[in-house]
C-alpha cells in the first residue's frame, strides 16, 4: 500500500510540474492550466471540491496545487473565485494541516497570493488584514524572506486606500528587505517595489 501511494505521490509531482512549465511557457493565463491541475491534484483527492477544501487533510503537493489553480483565477480576471478558494484553504492550513513544518512552508506564500487577490477584488481592508496574519505567522516562525512581499502588499494596498504618505515607509521597508533577500529570488520583487516608488512618489531608493 505504502509503495502504491508513493507511485502515486511520485506522479502526481511529475503532473505539477508539468502543468507549471506549461503555464510558464504560455504568453498568459490559458484555460488548459487548470485542467492540468486539477488532473494532478486527483491523482490523491479524487473526490477533490473547491467548494469543500476546508474537509481535507491535504499534504504538502495537493496543497501547493491547489495553491496555483487558484492563482491562476487571479492571473486570468476573476479575483473573487481566487479569493474564495484561498479563503477556503487558508482556513484548511490553520485548522486541519497536521505538520506544522509544511505549514510553516505554505502559509505566508497562500497570505501573500489570498491578499494580492483581495486586492485585486477591491477588498484592500481585508487583504490589510490578512497581510497581519501573515507578517506575524512569519515573524513567529523566522520565515522573514516572504516578509517584502507582504510588506509590499500592505504598501500598495494603504496606497490604493488614499493613505499615500502612510504607504511609503511601507514601500521603503519592503524595498529594503527585498534587497537584502536577493540571492533568494528576491531581486525582481526589488525592481518592482523600486520602479512603483519612482513613477508614483518620484523617489529613488539608494
Amino acid at each position: 500500500m505504502k509503495c502504491v501511494l508513493k507511485h502515486r505521490v511520485n506522479v502526481q509531482f511529475i503532473k505539477m510540474i508539468r502543468a507549471i512549465l506549461f503555464a510558464v511557457g504560455c504568453s498568459g493565463p490559458n484555460a488548459e492550466y487548470p485542467v492540468m491541475l486539477l488532473d494532478a491534484l486527483k491523482i490523491t483527492c479524487p473526490d477533490f471540491d473547491e467548494r469543500n477544501i476546508e474537509k481535507y487533510r491535504l499534504t504538502f503537493y495537493e496543497t501547493a496545487i491547489i495553491t496555483q489553480y487558484a492563482r491562476y483565477f487571479g492571473d486570468a480576471g476573476d479575483p473573487k473565485h481566487a479569493v474564495d478558494i484561498f479563503r477556503r484553504l487558508r482556513h484548511n492550513l490553520t485548522t486541519n494541516y497536521a505538520d506544522e513544518v509544511m505549514r510553516s512552508r505554505m502559509f505566508s506564500i497562500i497570505i501573500t497570493d489570498y491578499s494580492t487577490c483581495l486586492g485585486r477584488a477591491n477588498q484592500r481592508n481585508e487583504a490589510l488584514a490578512v497581510i497581519s496574519e501573515g507578517e506575524q505567522f512569519e515573524r513567529y516562525h523566522g520565515r522573514l524572506t516572504m516578509l517584502a512581499d507582504l510588506t509590499f502588499n500592505k504598501a500598495y494596498n494603504m496606497y490604493m486606500l488614499g493613505k499615500e504618505k502612510e504607504s511609503l515607509p511601507y514601500f521603503a521597508l519592503s524595498y529594503y528587505s527585498a534587497s537584502m533577500f536577493s540571492e533568494y529570488g528576491r531581486a525582481d520583487d526589488q525592481k518592482t517595489i523600486k520602479d512603483f516608488v519612482e513613477t508614483h512618489f518620484n523617489l529613488e531608493f539608494d
